[in-house]
């Protein structure tokens, strides 16, 4: 599943962008796509709370706190592909920086024809790059493909017959074993419990006479006796 992102204050612009996305879509990938779309900062900050993986975003910096919700969506989504929505009257000093990271610009006024070309453009892009599939965990289920960055993800537990990536603030789930998760990982993370593989970057500390791991999001993770000798050498 494929996640687009659409922040946009002019409804016809959606509709637009909506259209050209699903024919563009159509023509070069078979994956499921989930589109979002807001119009106003409030609701969009709501959805950004629940920490979603972003793959194609469309922002509009001319709307309000535009420029701001880019850099956040950037800052929570490093591997995506970002569309800038702007007119004249926004200098471009604004949102040409490291902090934003556009792939694309769709300068207003908006036809069909330029969302057309700009969309096919970084969808093409988006499917081409061989790296984001190295930095993420590819899911593959019935709702489609799922690519979740490995920098997004705190740990992965084995529960109820199926396997959940967790990140902050939200889960997957897909049938696998986590022996066969723990065979596709690096060594970034590490098996601490027979239903548990948390990422290493992602514990704040072990507390060994608890037999816990406290991550940075402040969940916390046991440790079964089997695992403690691998995870002492961390310390």
């Amino acid at each position: 599943m494929i996640t687009m992102m659409v922040y946009s204050t002019v409804k016809k612009e959606f509709i637009v962008i909506k259209k050209q996305a699903f024919e563009v879509i159509c023509r070069i990938s078979d994956e499921d796509w989930n589109f979002e779309n807001y119009s106003t900062v409030d609701k969009l900050k709501e959805f950004l709370s629940t920490k979603p993986v972003i793959d194609i975003s469309c922002i509009d910096v001319t709307a309000e706190d535009g420029v701001s919700v880019a850099e956040e969506v950037r800052r929570e989504n490093k591997d995506m592909c970002m569309i800038v929505i702007s007119d004249l009257t926004v200098p471009p000093t604004s949102y040409i920086k490291p902090s934003v990271m556009a792939s694309s610009l769709l300068l207003r006024p908006i036809t069909e024809i330029n969302v057309e070309q700009v969309l096919t453009d970084t969808m093409s892009a988006f499917f081409r790059d061989s790296d984001k599939n190295k930095k993420s965990f590819i899911i593959d289920n019935r709702d489609g493909r799922q690519l979740i960055p490995y920098d997004r993800i705190f740990f992965f537990e084995s529960r109820a017959k199926k396997i959940f990536v967790c990140t902050d603030g939200r889960e997957y789930s897909f049938y696998d074993t986590l022996d066969g998760i723990e065979q596709k990982l690096d060594d970034s993370f590490i098996r601490c419990h027979r239903s548990y593989i948390v990422a290493r970057s992602q514990i704040r500390k072990i507390i060994f006479s608890q037999n816990i791991i406290e991550l940075i999001n402040g969940d916390v993770i046991p440790i079964s006796r089997s695992y403690k000798p691998m995870l002492k050498e961390l310390k």
